[in-house]
């Protein structure tokens, strides 16, 4: 448990600590180690309810696996970073609600959950992969999202439309930059959201009842400099 303290340079080994690591209100940077060992680790989490709460902490990861991870409650306050985790859940949805945050180089696989259920505004997600998701891959009702150079592969979804992605009415403002969306089942994106923009980004095999790649079901949509090569609307 590291509580309420700056941690710059703090070197955290997942074998330490078993099936939870608690982290309350600390700031810096803390790196993981020891990579090459899978970390069951269910509780990584700020004891605030309140989205003002200064949190200002860089989670480097190297690389890390983490089975059946889960935020509690998500990962509150602002400035938040996270980088180089791989994110492998069965029975859990890793759920992350901030200001001003960003994931970036990390990668995103649930087998019966939503792989990412981002809450919040201003977050980025840049570099990351989502794979294999069998109940959608991200779920956004965080305003102000950018996505980019992201790849979503072989996602499907058990009940619904989006596949790849989610926009709920709250996601206004998101941008959607430079990345690739393949081979997701029940359409790859729905968007419910105003302002949102899809710019540079390929849709390719993907599936629908109501558009392969993708569906606008409400709100605002631009889009620049897409492709869309073999999607197929059942």
């Amino acid at each position: 448990k590291l509580d309420g303290q700056t941690h710059n340079g703090t070197i955290v080994d997942p074998t330490d600590f078993g099936m939870a690591f608690q982290m309350v209100a600390p700031t810096g940077t803390i790196h993981f180690v020891n990579s090459s060992e899978t970390w069951n680790m269910s509780e990584l989490y700020s004891k605030t309810d309140t989205m003002n709460y200064k949190f200002g902490v860089t989670f480097e990861g190297n690389n890390t696996t983490l089975t059946d991870f889960k935020f509690i409650n998500g990962v509150y306050g602002y400035d938040v970073v996270i980088s180089g985790f791989h994110f492998n859940n069965t029975d859990s949805c890793v759920e992350w609600k901030a200001r001003n945050g960003t994931i970036i180089n990390s990668s995103f696989t649930s087998k019966d959950h939503v792989a990412f259920n981002l809450t919040g505004e201003n977050l980025t997600v840049c570099d990351s992969s989502f794979t294999g998701n069998g109940n959608g891959a991200l779920y956004v009702d965080a305003s102000g999202l950018e996505l980019r150079n992201c790849t979503f592969n072989n996602n499907n979804i058990s009940s619904g439309v989006g596949s790849h992605i989610v926009l709920t009415e709250n996601a206004n403002n998101t941008r959607i930059i430079d990345s690739r969306f393949i081979n997701g089942t029940n359409t790859g994106v729905l968007v419910n959201a105003t302002g949102v923009s899809i710019v540079g980004s390929n849709f390719t095999d993907n599936t629908g009842i109501n558009g392969g790649a993708l569906l606008l079901s409400n709100g605002t949509l631009s889009m620049s400099g897409n492709n869309f090569t073999y999607n197929k609307a059942d």
